[in-house]
């Protein structure tokens, strides 16, 4: 890969961080985004909250989170782009590399806790 192809995720990942801007008062919106992800078959962030009565769907998320829900170790990472690109209508190109991009694990992607707590 040469020089010019790397850390080509940037532009997009910089439009797409101005555009969840729009939701802060909207992120019921963004756990829908994230269910049609999911029926994408695109993987995604777990959707199963925790109150005192037990297992509940989310309610609420924070972008960090959203962005979490993608930024994990798969090969799916560039569908998942060009699905948010279509859903955003992003102009930047979707990226040829994910280099310097940290990744999470799977058992923990969550930037908050669960609702009970």
């Amino acid at each position: 890969m040469s020089d010019e192809e790397h850390f080509t995720w940037i532009p997009i990942y910089e439009e797409l961080a101005k555009k969840l801007t729009e939701y802060k008062d909207k992120r019921s919106e963004l756990i829908q985004i994230i269910k049609e992800m999911l029926n994408q078959g695109l993987k995604v962030v777990k959707l199963a909250d925790k109150d005192e009565n037990g297992d509940r769907e989310l309610e609420d998320i924070d972008p960090f989170t959203f962005f979490a829900s993608f930024n994990v170790y798969t090969n799916d990472r560039k569908e998942t782009l060009e699905f948010l690109k279509r859903k955003f209508d992003l102009k930047q190109p979707v990226p040829v590399d994910f280099d310097g991009i940290p990744v999470l694990s799977g058992t923990s992607r969550w930037f908050f806790a669960y609702k009970k707590e």
